[in-house]
């Protein structure tokens, strides 16, 4: 594809564009959803070195539900938190899903 480009008289900043990013875009969109989903999931480093910060600063939506089920007992809203979470996690997986569906997946 690159000599075709080169063939084609297409220079430097065109071949990038044309036939390296759109070859790099499957990639870089599952690197981006995964990375989404996983930073929701960040609990174990926040809570060993902080325990949730000075305040609330440093308090993850995943911290912030263990410490509403476990430290305060209030497992009815702990578990409400954790189904939007859930929910939200779906969403993303939805929207990874249709885009896959709509060929952001490759070049054909």
């Amino acid at each position: 594809m690159y000599e075709a480009a080169r063939i084609d008289g297409a220079r430097s900043w065109g071949v990038f564009r044309f036939v390296t990013l759109p070859m790099l875009a499957p990639t870089t969109f599952l690197v981006l959803m995964l990375t989404v989903i996983n930073s929701f999931q960040v609990f174990d480093q926040t809570y060993v070195m902080t325990g949730g910060g000075p305040g609330t600063s440093t308090l993850t939506l995943v911290q912030y539900i263990y410490t509403t089920s476990f430290q305060f007992q209030k497992f009815g809203y702990g578990s409400a938190i954790a189904l939007i979470l859930f929910g939200l996690l779906v969403l993303v997986a939805f929207f990874q899903i249709r885009a896959h569906r709509r060929g952001i997946e490759g070049v054909e």
